[in-house]
């Protein structure tokens, strides 16, 4: 039997784990089992400069059977049963946009998987990025960027969410922004990162370069900002 049990609860200064609330449950009393071990264990709690602090974590416990191994696409059908069964979990949500994103993304249940992760947690660079290139392929230039812009400042060097700002500023006609973007993004990619990806962000700067060359400052976009998707 496959189950996963997330709970959100804090961590307190002497070990403890106090105060949780269920995100995603299973059977009461197994769901229960497992509340009561948190609470009865003892656990090193954070620290800085040395004194402990209190802090929210999250569980997630999964349960599998011995050897139990799932296809993606086992994966994707327990992400769809999770969002009917805990339909304000912000990880359910996320999961299935997540795998939906990689198996399924003309999936019509997409753009609502990802919307509903980012307003269920809308700390997620993640599903604010994905909303933002959403919104950017609709033209909604200035939406986008607002999206994505509390991302720009916590994930400064994550490549797909200045690809996305990028985008935005260039749809928005402004080039110098939207070339420094996606400069940062190039630069930002691992050089492990597959050669085909690399060479689509390399293109997407020398197309941005091209058509900024070839207007004036304040013109419209001689090329869509959402040209082709990723």
């Amino acid at each position: 039997m496959f189950a996963l049990l997330i709970f959100r609860c804090r961590f307190d200064t002497d070990g403890r784990v106090r105060d949780c609330k269920v995100v995603e449950g299973g059977p009461v009393e197994g769901t229960q089992r497992a509340l009561d071990e948190l609470y009865t264990s003892l656990y090193r709690p954070p620290t800085l400069a040395g004194h402990p602090l209190s802090i929210p974590y999250t569980f997630h416990l999964r349960f599998t059977p011995p050897n139990g191994q799932l296809t993606r696409e086992d994966e994707l059908a327990w992400a769809r049963q999770r969002v009917s069964q805990n339909p304000k979990s912000a990880p359910a949500w996320t999961t299935l946009a997540q795998w939906l994103a990689v198996l399924s993304p003309e999936d019509r249940l997409y753009p609502q998987a990802v919307a509903r992760a980012h307003s269920l947690s809308p700390g997620s660079w993640w599903a604010a990025t994905e909303v933002a290139w959403q919104q950017v392929q609709a033209g909604q230039y200035a939406a986008a960027l607002i999206t994505v812009r509390p991302s720009m400042r916590r994930e400064q060097a994550n490549p797909y969410v200045l690809e996305t700002a990028a985008a935005a500023y260039f749809g928005l006609g402004q080039c110098p922004e939207a070339l420094k973007q996606q400069e940062r993004a190039v630069g930002s990619l691992p050089k492990e990162w597959p050669q085909p990806e690399q060479e689509r962000f390399r293109g997407k700067l020398t197309e941005y370069q091209t058509a900024c060359a070839a207007r004036p400052p304040a013109s419209a976009p001689a090329v869509s900002a959402a040209s082709d998707p990723r």
